[in-house]
């Protein structure tokens, strides 16, 4: 099995390091996106149908 050398990765090497509380681990989040779908609508026939829905974002 190949292992990958973290260190030398330039994606991860730029990313802040910084110890993480249990407190902040288990948390509710500060900022979430909350996503509602509705009304769907079913269009076509046969084996050409497919759906549209209304999607709410907050």
């Amino acid at each position: 099995m190949t292992t990958i050398d973290t260190e030398n990765r330039r994606e991860i090497a730029r990313l802040p390091a910084r110890p993480i509380s249990l407190e902040d681990r288990y948390d509710p989040p500060a900022n979430f996106l909350e996503i509602e779908v509705l009304n769907p609508e079913t269009h076509g026939f046969a084996g050409k149908r497919y759906t549209d829905y209304e999607v709410r974002m907050k």
